[in-house]
């Protein structure tokens, strides 16, 4: 009824072959938190000098920089554990096919086996019915002598 293929894709083989990217623990921890708000105080202090704004708004373009390198990094972690994740789903996804084709080839075995377990008991009863037919006139037939002796003993 299912029939099972003989060979498997090189892809899927690969995936059952390969460790499993949770239990070797590839992930990172948890993603870390940036801070990207810049404080504007500094500029409230310098009244009319252009240089000395100048210079608070490139080290706040630095900060900012920073800050963007920072988030930068953590992005690129998010995007290592989403691949970490996505080759753990393959694998999964990949044994549950596998789970679900023997669990096919398991019902089908098991439904043959059921099939032929009714024929086997249907035999069974039909001969063992004979028998029994055969066990009770026995023992009527006994019964009935019995019953024929005792009473010739005491009539």
């Amino acid at each position: 009824m299912f029939s099972r293929p003989t060979e498997m894709t090189r892809t899927r083989l690969e995936l059952q072959t390969k460790d499993s990217s949770f239990s070797s623990g590839r992930v990172s921890g948890p993603i870390p938190e940036v801070d990207v708000s810049i404080a504007d105080t500094e500029l409230e202090d310098i009244d009319g000098d252009k240089e000395a704004q100048m210079t608070v708004i490139r080290r706040q373009e630095d900060m900012i920089g920073e800050r963007i390198d920072e988030l930068h990094e953590v992005l690129l972690s998010v995007k290592k554990q989403t691949y970490v994740i996505r080759d753990e789903l393959e694998l999964q996804d990949v044994m549950i096919d596998d789970t679900a084709e023997r669990m096919d080839d398991t019902a089908a075995t098991l439904d043959n086996e059921t099939k032929r377990m009714k024929k086997i008991v249907k035999k069974l009863r039909s001969g063992s019915k004979v028998i029994v037919d055969i066990i009770l006139i026995v023992l009527l037939g006994v019964i009935g002598t019995a019953y024929w002796l005792i009473k010739q003993r005491t009539g």
